[in-house]
């Protein structure tokens, strides 16, 4: 983790939050765009992966062990202001557009 956060720092701060989530989540980039809200699980701490982009589609994942749920953290950085988990409705209930 010691790269990742090396990493992290040398990004813009806009940046910083979506790459510490997938460090941390381990998901794959088209998994984490294919995050809606309502996947979000903030009392258990974690996202529901039910779809992923790909090719410009939304689609379920490849195989049945696609479909999960990842613990992740509420605060990853010190930065992140409370208004970053106010969904957008521009975004139709994507997580990020």
């Amino acid at each position: 983790m010691e790269q990742a956060a090396r990493l992290v720092a040398k990004l813009p701060e806009r940046r910083r939050l979506p790459v510490e989530f997938l460090f941390q989540s381990g998901l794959r980039i088209g998994e984490a765009v294919g995050l809606r809200w309502a996947d979000a699980d903030l009392g258990a701490l974690g996202v529901h992966v039910r779809r992923s982009y790909y090719r410009r589609t939304m689609n379920p994942p490849k195989s049945r062990y696609g479909v999960r749920s990842v613990p992740v953290s509420l605060v990853s950085t010190p930065a992140e202001k409370p208004t970053s988990l106010v969904p957008d409705e521009a975004l139709n209930g994507l997580v990020a557009g």
